[in-house]
């Protein structure tokens, strides 16, 4: 084998290792939003969304968080970022009882975005 040929092996073999590590580097973490609970708000026609973004460590917290009303067309209720332990709060519209809602996670380079959808009555806390 001719010494330019083995540096071409060697360069090809170089560049399939750095591929393939590429690859490992770019998998983003699974993560998970839910929406654990509303509450009538203390304003007529107002809610107070309780929930939880969970992950890897390092996916929880300081997420962004969107709560869409699934109407035509939609619309957000509300924004907001989760905590240290990746709970989330948003205060913002009621909808009509059976109306479904949808809070999404925004994806990071390192965390997968999620998105979890309930009917609004099947939230209320008795």
């Amino acid at each position: 084998m001719s010494i330019r040929r083995l540096i071409l092996f060697a360069v090809a073999a170089l560049a399939m290792l750095a591929a393939g590590t590429q690859i490992a580097v770019a998998g983003k973490a699974r993560t998970t939003v839910t929406i654990t609970d509303a509450k009538p708000g203390s304003a007529p026609g107002t809610a107070k969304y309780k929930g939880k973004v969970e992950g890897k460590k390092g996916c929880e917290k300081n997420r962004k968080v969107t709560l869409i009303h699934n109407s035509d067309p939609p619309f957000t209720i509300g924004e907001t970022t989760t905590d240290e332990d990746g709970k989330w709060e948003i205060k913002g519209n009621a909808p009509p009882p059976s109306d479904t809602i949808t809070v999404k996670v925004k994806s990071t380079k390192k965390c997968k975005g999620a998105k979890d959808t309930a009917v609004y009555e099947d939230l209320l806390d008795d």
